[in-house]
């Protein structure tokens, strides 16, 4: 059973992401706090699916979600959708850095709650794409690729045969996914909701692209990535 935190000090606002979320999958928990403090308890003792967070949660402390999204990231790593009234233009570029999963600007209206469901729900399916891995940021073993070092939701260097990779974090979370799902065909439907915008086939086309980019420029005879023609890729592993 899947867990979800709401983070918002607002308790009207708090209660209305329970309710929608709620109505959507009434199968899911919904663990509800409304300051630092009591989140930061929350969070040691639980592990979450997603976290929907705000992040003002008190007029002395502006920025106590930034916090929390660290701690999250070094403990405890999941994708945290934030939703604040803050400054867009000054916060999203912040969130990217600190690997947020998506941002929306309060207020959010009833209209919103559709878009609101789809980041919720893409993000979850984010979580389960992606195995739990070890503190050292290692994958356990079930990973199947021994040279290729890559964890989407901790702020880690990717890593190829020992050598540093140039992969954004959407491009890391398409190649774990590949990799978790290595010798067989993936489809461009399966990598869609790992991408927060332009969810077609062009845009992932553009995406591996890049990642065999980044992948080549540390190791001239990669290719473990293959097309499959109008249907998807394939990451394949090699035995030798």
């Amino acid at each position: 059973m899947k867990k979800i935190a709401i983070i918002e000090d607002d308790p009207v606002v708090n209660d209305m992401f329970c309710r929608w979320i709620q109505e959507a999958k009434p199968d899911f928990l919904i663990d509800q706090y409304v300051d630092r403090e009591s989140a930061e308890a929350g969070l040691e003792k639980n592990d979450y699916a997603l976290i929907v967070l705000d992040i003002e949660l008190s007029p002395w402390d502006r920025n106590a979600g930034i916090g929390l999204i660290n701690n999250i990231n070094v403990r405890k790593p999941c994708p945290v959708l934030v939703v604040s009234g803050l400054t867009s233009d000054i916060y999203r570029p912040i969130m990217r850095e600190l690997k947020a999963w998506d941002y929306m600007v309060k207020p959010v209206s009833e209209e919103q709650k559709g878009f609101f469901l789809t980041l919720v729900m893409d993000a979850v399916r984010l979580g389960q794409a992606i195995p739990k891995q070890t503190g050292n940021g290692q994958a356990d073993s079930a990973w199947p690729e021994p040279h290729l070092n890559v964890d989407p939701l901790r702020k880690t260097q990717a890593t190829w045969k020992g050598k540093a990779l140039n992969l954004p974090m959407t491009d890391q979370r398409l190649i774990h996914y590949l990799v978790t799902h290595a010798d067989k065909l993936v489809t461009f439907d399966e990598l869609f909701p790992l991408v927060p915008s332009g969810r077609n086939q062009i845009n992932i086309r553009s995406h591996i692209h890049a990642i065999r980019s980044a992948f080549k420029e540390v190791d001239d005879d990669f290719d473990s990535l293959r097309n499959v023609p109008m249907a998807g890729y394939i990451w394949q592993l090699h035995t030798k």
